[in-house]
């Protein structure tokens, strides 16, 4: 997917997110790392298609449901187009105040 992604053919390299994330990777202490890096993949895909609303939604659900979510700078930045996409300027501004409050309290923390 990420080969296909580099080639710029983003709904290929969507294909094979959706496949992987149906196979689910093996058990493990890192599964939900690699689930989660599929799925933010799988929204970046989505961005480059411009199918914005599914990949808003996706984001959403990477922040609300996944472990670290609400942490997941690069959810909140995406989020944040994708709202910017669909002509909703303050949800999108919400997004990046949340990134830079997220980067803040990284850059303080020893």
């Amino acid at each position: 997917a990420e080969a296909q992604a580099a080639q710029r053919q983003h709904a290929a390299a969507l294909v094979s997110l959706q496949a992987a994330l149906e196979l689910a990777p093996p058990p493990g202490p890192s599964a939900a790392d690699e689930r989660r890096a599929v799925r933010r993949r799988e929204g970046l895909a989505l961005l480059e298609l411009e199918r914005y609303e599914e990949a808003g939604l996706l984001f959403d659900a990477l922040i609300d449901e996944e472990p670290g979510g609400m942490e997941d700078v690069e959810a909140w930045a995406s989020l944040g187009v994708c709202m910017a996409a669909l002509r909703q300027p303050e949800a999108a501004l919400s997004c990046q105040k949340q990134v830079q409050r997220i980067r803040a309290a990284s850059a303080s923390v020893p």
